[in-house]
């Protein structure tokens, strides 16, 4: 009986502080956003809110970070639906550790949307001599992704790998070069409450 009690203790104890924690469950969103139908994290529910941040000056962020991408989008059998299609997105990122990436857009970002901040997640970020990690909330994958850049010597940033977390949940390569290009920055980036 006393056995009973104690793994019933012990799996509640798991349900309720283990799960929430390691990420499977989804994070809790900005409730302000929420209601407007955009699904922000809340600042909590990112490892690197809580990590020291030191700003290097690798990563300018009086810029944006562009991304072109060819796409081609198949069937599930693999069968072309749609010919080449030309995607972009950005990033941006802040002196203090925030980053705001944007979601895939058919149309070249112009610098009003990418002051405007609408179409995509705030997220961290950190930099280990050349190489930037970007914490990010999946919303297809539904979980916490990292990703790994190097910082070339042009400034760009090339993306190569991702993991997921909890660790374990996903891995793989990438292949997604942002440019950097000059922009007049009017809204700096804030992690919404």
């Amino acid at each position: 009986m006393d056995y009973r009690k104690r793994f019933k203790y012990t799996l509640w104890c798991f349900l309720t502080i283990g799960l929430p924690s390691c990420g499977l469950l989804a994070p809790q969103w900005v409730f302000p956003l929420k209601e407007r139908g955009i699904k922000q994290s809340v600042k909590e529910a990112y490892h690197m809110e809580d990590e020291a941040f030191s700003y290097s000056a690798l990563i300018d962020n009086n810029a944006v970070y562009i991304s072109e991408n060819d796409w081609v989008f198949t069937n599930r059998r693999g069968e072309i639906v749609q010919g080449k299609t030309i995607a972009y997105n950005y990033i941006r990122f802040s002196e203090d550790g925030i980053a705001f990436k944007s979601s895939f857009n058919y149309n070249r970002p112009t610098e009003d949307e990418v002051n405007a901040l609408n179409n995509g997640q705030y997220c961290f970020y950190t930099v280990e001599n050349d190489v930037v990690k970007i914490e990010f909330y999946n919303h297809d994958r539904k979980h916490f992704q990292y990703w790994y850049g190097k910082i070339r010597n042009d400034g760009s940033i090339y993306f190569y790998k991702y993991r997921g977390r909890p660790w374990g949940t996903a891995r793989g390569k990438l292949e997604y070069l942002y440019k950097k290009e000059p922009i007049t920055i009017t809204r700096p980036l804030e992690f919404p409450e």
